[in-house]
């Protein structure tokens, strides 16, 4: 087989190659599917009337892919709403129309609050870096500390150490959707 190209998506590597003149996929999730288009989201089409996105891919050009099965795949096999492909979010589409987000993939961070959450997103110092990531807040995420000393995410205040479980957007620097939160300390003085 002989390589194509080599994606780097800033959290791994996927190899596109050619064999029987059609373009593979090797990865965790999508292995030897025939790759129909590849790239970058330049736009994200949502309504009622078109449910697509628009691909900036390799040779310059704009393909426009659809929706229809209205959810993605990450890389590493989690399925995702179509509502969370973003612009600038790598996509391939397989075979069958199935969309997978090179972008995306489920971690398990921690890092140290930058700001406190009150009633938006949490900016999150990544430890061992000075990179901060944006992580956006829901209703449904499953809350803990050890230390009993707060039981919801909303009373967590700036300086918290704290372990997020989500879905990164590398490119965009963003946790878009928190599956759990366990605050770590410091310990709060009465």
């Amino acid at each position: 087989m002989k390589a194509l190209s080599l994606l780097l998506t800033g959290i791994g590597a996927v190899l596109l190659s050619s064999g029987s003149g059609m373009p593979q996929v090797h990865g965790a999730v999508a292995r030897s599917l025939p790759v129909t288009a590849s790239g970058v989201v330049q736009r994200v089409a949502l309504g009622p009337a078109e449910r697509l996105v628009l691909l900036r891919v390799a040779s310059g050009g704009l393909v426009s892919v659809p929706l229809s099965q209205g959810r993605v795949t990450t890389q590493d096999g989690w399925t995702l709403p179509a509502t969370e492909v973003q612009v600038g979010d790598h996509l391939v589409q397989v075979r069958g129309g199935a969309l997978i987000d090179l972008s995306q993939r489920l971690v398990t961070v921690d890092g140290i609050l930058a700001a406190a959450p009150e009633a938006g997103p949490l900016l999150v110092t990544l430890s061992g870096t000075s990179r901060t990531i944006l992580a956006d807040m829901s209703a449904n995420i499953d809350f803990r500390d050890a230390s009993g000393e707060t039981s919801e995410a909303t009373e967590l205040e700036q300086a918290d150490v704290v372990e997020l479980r989500g879905f990164l957007d590398v490119p965009a620097g963003e946790m878009t959707r928190i599956e759990s939160i366990q605050r770590l300390g410091p310990q709060r003085r009465a």
